[in-house]
């Protein structure tokens, strides 16, 4: 029968057992290939907020029970800013053929307090409150060689800090670590190398160039470069390595040294005061707030104890808003300027991206690993670049309006000479000026009056030769009426012939003034083209006995919408000129032309000598005859028409090659009745 004790026991017995298994679960077994090994997996913390528990008391069941696995993310314990002390225990084994010699690396060189205690009772202590003498190894971190064995041994670490407690713990190969190690370091290496190539570059611009951005870019670059270098371990080997107590602060220190010289870059690379007066008092405030913390952290370096804790708040709170504020007017400004503000406004951007990051894992919201660790080192980097290249955009734009300016008082030197001289010169350029016009009038006045005297000439041709055919056929009249001879009929049909030529002669000038007439109306009707030719063009045919009127049509019917009489004048000038101008007994061709669907060409096709090309260009002017030598009748009015009732129809006259021989092709182009 199973009594109450014997359940008991039976119940105390698998909690043990249970806890064993657990125990056994915890322990890190280093194998022969392993390299390193990261131990936030397989430990357990306690945390001491009293920070009076020993060694031996927390080696006690009831603080035993209190350990509790990591519960995090990342790859490191981060407790953010805590006065807590935290015991931190973890069990260790090697397996077997895998070598007993191991590091024990704690990377965080900021931290206070660092003691382990090993499985024989030994302690060794560290951290940056004791000499740096007294380090198992001489490291910025702090690492512990320590020795494995095949059974699994318990390690215990007591770690305390007043900055931000992260606290990751490596267990390595000696040989690992120190590969790890030395590439470790090229990666400084090649960082504050770059720093202090910017730092070396910008100084000695402000030095030669007078110029403070350059200055304070100087000092900021200095101050951030030291706030990194104490932040990594490297100030406390290096230059004050007795020095405990500024150690614990250095970093701090330097950055709010660091915020004082960035905002008096931003101030004068941004010319906050002039632009955005009140933000920059704001900005002032700031400034003396970062002084008076610098001024506490020394005295708790040289004076008393001071709350470090609550100084770190307020720093933070102070760094951040500080950025914040800066980073607002940068791109405000940058928004409005472009270039050197939109430059800094990038790098400040990628500057406080790592700062609120680093300030995250400080206070332990975001997990710890190599990115939040280093954020605000990373975002250095970039910061950086683009601050240096605002502070160029900045000159080289500066040095541009300088430029600018120099030129144009050149400009406007060069001006005034040119002003004086051109005073000089100003009674004999307008002298010149006033005799060229003279000159001009004189000419434009002879043109005139050759023209006037050449159509005076031609009008006189025209008109003597029928006055002169009327005379010499009435006197041939009187004289064969006086020798009763009766020749009547052909003498009046040769004075009638002279007369119609006279009549044309006036019709034509007639034409030429109606046409020209702004208040000329439009008897508009639509026609089908090839009909109404038909209708016309054959008794047209009679009075054309010394040439071949021939005429040819496309298939489609063309509809048009014109003026009939207008249209008739035009196709008949044409036609005249055709006549005129070419042999007796060749052909005169009348066809239609279509090149697309909106247009229709009438075109007329002689076979005579052709246009020269030098008159192509002036042969629709009026008055122009391009061979004034010659007999042939004309005052140089037709083609003129012509293209003035071709215009009236929102159309055109072209002149081209006839395509079937020699000649000209006149063509009249006039919009179809659809378009």
């Amino acid at each position: 029968m199973l009594t109450a004790r014997k359940f008991f026991s039976l119940l105390w017995g698998l909690l043990l057992y249970a806890s064993c298994l657990s125990a056994l679960a915890q322990v890190t077994s280093a194998g022969q290939a392993d390299e390193r090994l990261n131990l936030l997996y397989t430990l357990s913390y306690l945390e001491d907020p009293s920070n009076y528990l020993s060694y031996e008391e927390i080696l006690q069941p009831t603080h035993q029970k209190r350990f509790k696995p990591w519960s995090g993310n990342g790859t490191a314990l981060n407790f953010g800013l805590s006065q807590s002390d935290f015991w931190i225990r973890f069990s260790l084994r090697k397996d077997l053929g895998a070598s007993s010699d191991w590091y024990l690396e704690i990377p965080n060189p900021l931290l206070a307090e660092i003691s382990l205690h090993d499985p024989q009772g030994v302690i060794v202590r560290s951290g940056i409150d004791f000499p740096l003498r007294e380090r198992p190894s001489f490291n910025r971190h702090f690492v512990f060689p320590i020795q494995l064995h095949q059974e699994p041994r318990d390690f215990y670490l007591k770690v305390s800090s007043v900055n931000p407690l992260h606290v990751p713990i490596f267990l390595w190969k000696p040989y690992a670590y120190q590969r790890h190690l030395h590439w470790q370091m090229l990666g400084q290496f090649v960082y504050f190398g770059c720093l202090l190539t910017l730092l070396l570059c910008n100084a000695i611009l402000s030095v030669v160039l007078r110029d403070k951005r350059f200055l304070f870019y100087s000092l900021y670059s200095l101050s951030m470069g030291f706030a990194m270098f104490a932040g990594n371990g490297f100030a406390g080997i290096y230059f004050w390595p007795d020095w405990n107590r500024f150690d614990q602060v250095a970093q701090t220190t330097l950055l709010s040294l660091t915020v004082i010289f960035a905002t008096r870059l931003a101030q004068h690379l941004l010319e906050i005061h002039r632009l955005m007066p009140k933000l920059n008092f704001l900005l002032q405030v700031g400034i003396i707030a970062s002084a008076v913390l610098i001024v506490g952290l020394m005295m708790h370096v040289w004076v008393t104890d001071m709350p470090l804790a609550l100084i770190i708040w307020i720093f933070m709170f102070v760094s951040l808003t500080q950025g914040i504020l800066i980073l607002f007017i940068s791109v405000r400004i940058g928004r409005h300027q472009g270039g050197s503000p939109r430059y800094f406004a990038i790098g400040w951007a990628i500057l406080w991206t790592g700062a609120v990051t680093g300030a995250l894992h400080a206070l332990g919201v975001v997990p710890s690993n190599s990115v939040t660790a280093y954020a605000l080192q990373i975002s250095t980097v970039g910061e950086m670049l683009f601050l240096a290249i605002s502070l160029g955009s900045r000159v080289y734009e500066e040095r541009k309006q300088l430029l600018a300016a120099q030129l144009q008082v050149q400009a406007s030197q060069a001006k005034l000479v040119e002003v004086l001289r051109s005073s000089e010169a100003q009674l004999e350029k307008t002298v010149q000026d006033r005799t060229d016009q003279l000159l001009q009038s004189l000419e434009r006045e002879r043109s005139v009056l050759q023209e006037y005297v050449r159509f005076g000439s031609m009008i006189a041709h025209e008109v003597r030769n029928p006055v002169y055919i009327i005379q010499s056929q009435i006197s041939l009249w009187h004289k064969e009426k006086s020798l009763s001879i009766d020749h009547t009929q052909q003498r009046f049909g040769i004075i009638q012939s002279a007369l119609s030529r006279l009549m044309n002669l006036f019709e034509k000038w007639l034409q030429s003034d109606r046409l020209k007439s702004s208040e000329i109306q439009l008897s508009l009707q639509t026609i089908e083209l090839q009909g109404w030719l038909e209708t016309w063009l054959p008794g047209y045919k009679m009075q054309l006995p010394d040439h071949h009127l021939i005429w040819s049509w496309i298939e489609k019917p063309c509809h048009l919408t014109v003026d009939t009489t207008l249209i008739e004048i035009a196709i008949t000038n044409l036609i005249e000129n055709a006549a005129k101008y070419s042999e007796k007994g060749s052909a005169i061709h009348v066809r239609i032309h279509s090149k697309d669907t909106d247009h229709v060409g009438i075109c007329v096709d002689d076979q005579g000598e052709g246009i020269a090309e030098e008159h192509r260009e002036k042969i629709f002017d009026e008055f122009f005859r391009p061979r004034m030598e010659t007999n042939k009748p004309g005052i140089g009015l037709g083609l003129a028409i012509v293209r003035k009732i071709a215009e009236l129809h929102q159309g055109r006259v072209e002149l081209a090659q006839n395509p079937e021989g020699p000649g000209s092709s006149f063509c009249i182009w006039l919009p179809t009745a659809s378009r």
